[in-house]
């Protein structure tokens, strides 16, 4: 049966079919793939597949480059060929003569017609991207933008079940095409193979990655989601579609419960944002590492355990190793379990579409199901950095509040996204009560109440009282680190001078202000007190929480995001 035969019929059924459900779990059918020259690599493999129940067959080492970069060479005759030639051999795969087409001509393959190897793991040590080759001789595409042959190890071997594709320019995502709502099964797995890694600057990194996704799946992810957006508003902009991603992502947090700071202004998050407890980050525009992360001096890091982040720029991922260059590695670096980027090149369009990925991961999709669902294309630039199979919300959220340790931020923070939830539905007497339960707790730590306080100042629960000044003071008299006091500190001047309590608001302002001096300038405390003693009035914070409603629909040209670094 010839592969476009097959397509359509696969189409055909799962058109009337109900989402699939997997029968057996996906690390039965995962493989993990380590650099046989490395013995980190094989340490981590065989640590990650002992966490994961992975069988200890699924474990393969290959001999090949330790370098990132690698020639298309070196890719098939140490990667790609000895990969599939151990499928095949353990009769995990079979192919079978096959034709595909490709513009007016009809190219013959070899296709599977059988794959129990459903997601590739690779490890640190395995080569992240494919160089061009220029003595690759094909016809060209009508885009002159597409005609490379270079891509993400990851993404090539995305398509490993068809052999003899052409490698210029991009392929379809069969997972995409076939319907992603659904869970990734055996007749994806003929098509392609979800591909994914564990990556990072240092070995120590990625077994942190391994050990925070595991946690983070047991009780659930959470905390606060930051997104910077640009404020973007012409729909025939190439850049539009960026900008609506991240604000329509900003919409489905809300709605699941996640307090969400959605910043609309053109510049990164300022660096001296005081962050703390950030359970998701997305952002776009810059070539390398920024923001409240990044704070030159920061002690411990502003990401929860199993934080999920991403930076939409063209080579987020242009290496894995640096701690400062690019996105990916800096990200790792801080803290982050789970991120995304591009090797080089991939255009906004065929990059990861962050709605998506956000949507499916909320439906409780795996890391890795949730990304190639949010992916256009394969044979290009993406690659996925963290355990492929960590799903973040596998746990419903009323189950994790209930079995989470007492007296935790963790269990707070859940606790103020069940009644974020409730505000989202307009289930404003179920809000209401969550919080009632909340500020009834005697162990309440300062992420509850300052969560609570975030709540309270919603329109929403009016009329708006000095309860809500008097939480900040709590949570900022709870705090345990620089950040928090900071944060909760200015939170509560602002609230206090709201309520027309300006004596309050210097009174909190400058017992930081004495405390730490330098710091607080540095935080902007100083520049609030002079406001209040000037105009009587804290001025607005960079940052906004405003999510506006659905634009048009964006024109969708192939724009690039930077320049080769």
């Amino acid at each position: 049966m010839g592969l476009m035969t097959r397509f359509l019929l696969a189409l055909a059924l799962l058109a009337c079919a109900a989402p699939s459900l997997r029968a057996e779990p996906m690390a039965l059918h995962t493989l993990v793939v380590y650099n046989d020259i490395l013995p980190e690599s094989s340490s981590l493999a065989r640590y990650y597949a002992e966490k994961r129940g992975i069988p200890k067959d699924h474990i393969l080492g290959i001999r090949c480059s330790t370098a990132e970069e690698i020639d298309r060479n070196e890719y098939r005759t140490h990667i790609e060929e000895p990969i599939r030639a151990h499928l095949l051999r353990k009769k995990w795969m079979t192919l079978e003569e096959s034709v595909s087409p490709f513009g007016n001509q009809t190219l013959p393959i070899k296709a599977a017609t059988h794959n129990d190897i459903w997601c590739i793991v690779l490890m640190k040590g395995i080569p992240l991207k494919v160089a061009n080759d220029p003595t690759v001789k094909e016809v060209p595409t009508a885009n002159s933008q597409l005609n490379t042959n270079a891509a993400s190890v990851d993404s090539e071997l995305a398509l490993l079940p068809l052999v003899g594709l052409p490698l210029i320019a991009t392929m379809p995502n069969p997972y995409q095409l076939l319907g992603y709502e659904r869970a990734f099964d055996s007749l994806d797995a003929r098509e392609m193979i979800l591909v994914g890694r564990l990556d990072g600057p240092t070995a120590e990194d990625v077994r942190r990655m391994i050990d925070d996704a595991l946690y983070a799946e047991k009780h659930r992810l959470t905390g606060i989601a930051c997104i910077d957006a640009r404020g973007l508003g012409d729909s025939n902009s190439g850049y539009y579609q960026g900008d609506k991603q991240l604000v329509d992502s900003a919409r489905e947090l809300s709605k699941a419960g996640w307090l969400v700071t959605l910043d609309h202004k053109p510049p990164l998050f300022a660096e001296n944002l005081p962050w703390r407890n950030v359970g998701i980050y997305a952002g776009w525009y810059q070539e390398n590492a920024g923001g409240p992360f990044m704070r030159p001096g920061l002690k411990g890091s502003v990401f929860m355990r199993g934080a999920i982040a991403y930076h939409i720029h063209s080579f987020g991922a242009f290496t894995l190793r640096s701690t400062d260059k690019n996105w990916c590695g800096p990200l790792i670096d801080k803290g982050v379990a789970a991120t995304m980027g591009a090797v080089y090149e991939p255009y906004l369009d065929f990059m990861p579409h962050w709605d998506v990925f956000i949507r499916r991961l909320l439906q409780g999709s795996s890391f890795i199901e949730a990304a190639y669902a949010s992916q256009k294309v394969l044979s290009w630039m993406t690659t996925f950095v963290g355990d492929p199979l960590y799903t973040p919300f596998a746990v419903p959220l009323d189950q994790a509040v209930a079995k989470a340790d007492p007296e935790s931020v963790w269990k707070d923070e859940l606790r103020v996204q069940q009644a974020a939830a409730a505000l989202a539905a307009g289930n404003l007497d179920e809000c209401r009560a969550a919080l009632s339960r909340l500020t009834a707790d005697p162990h309440l730590t300062y992420a509850g109440w300052e969560g609570f306080a975030d709540l309270m100042s919603d329109p929403s629960l009016l009329p708006a009282n000095s309860s809500v000044a008097e939480a900040y003071e709590r949570a900022f008299n709870m705090s345990p680190t620089l950040e928090d006091q900071m944060r909760n500190n200015m939170k509560a001047a602002t609230a206090y001078e709201n309520r027309f309590r300006e004596k309050d608001a210097r009174r909190l302002l400058s017992l930081l202000l004495s405390r730490y001096p330098n710091e607080a300038v540095y935080f902007g405390l100083q520049k609030m007190v002079k406001s209040i003693d000037s105009t009587g009035g804290i001025p607005a914070p960079d940052a906004d929480s405003g999510i506006p409603p659905n634009g048009p629909p964006p024109k969708i040209p192939l724009t690039g995001l930077g320049k080769q670094p």
